[in-house]
């Protein structure tokens, strides 16, 4: 029940960011043109796009870059935005591994609990067949062999071990379906921030 309820809470959080990036992307291709229109899209409100991995870290790259632009012109040192020679491109390279790997943990908060499904449940499932098993045995030690006796505790057994399998291959199944859109979430968070 709780990979089934994550792989469908997952699937919605993924959703939700596909859509909000690609809105944003729409956007930020509209304003990008200049400095004015990344300044207005720095001003839109976080809300408005709470669920885009882009608009995170495009926040977090303007503000950096904004933030490093005060600190030259208060040291008269220069501004960036008339003297591009400024620009401190690692600066912007930490700011956007920042925003990047902050967005991906927000993301990933609970991934890790189909992993950790997928690998305990066949040992559960094993330990429900070691039990089932000792029953039997017990049984046979009370005297005769019938498969009345033993029965209940193989049946016991075999239960224990289809519901350890049949709860770990679904967890596996959605651990790795949500790994692989990680994966893909990363990189196209690393190549739009490449982009800016």
């Amino acid at each position: 029940v709780t990979s089934w309820a994550l792989f469908f809470y997952l699937r919605k959080l993924y959703l939700q960011a596909e859509l909000a990036d690609g809105e944003f992307q729409t956007i930020f291709n509209k304003e990008a043109t200049s400095i004015q229109g990344l300044e207005r899209l720095f001003q839109i409100p976080n809300t408005t796009y709470a669920n885009s991995g882009l608009n995170h870290v495009f926040k977090e790259m303007y503000g950096s870059l904004v933030k490093y632009n005060d600190q030259l012109v208060n040291a008269q040192k220069g501004d960036i935005f008339h003297n591009l020679q400024l620009l401190d491109a690692n600066y912007l390279e930490r700011s956007l591994l920042k925003s990047k790997e902050e967005f991906v943990l927000e993301i990933d908060r609970y991934r890790y609990i189909l992993a950790v499904i997928a690998n305990l449940s066949p040992f559960i499932g094993l330990f429900g067949t070691v039990w089932g098993i000792i029953h039997s045995f017990a049984a046979l030690s009370q005297g005769g062999g019938s498969i009345e006796l033993i029965a209940p505790g193989i049946a016991e057994a075999l239960v224990a071990t289809a519901i350890g399998i049949g709860t770990s291959i679904p967890a596996s199944w959605f651990y790795n379906i949500y790994t692989a859109k990680l994966s893909r979430f990363k990189t196209k968070l690393q190549n739009f921030g490449l982009e800016i």
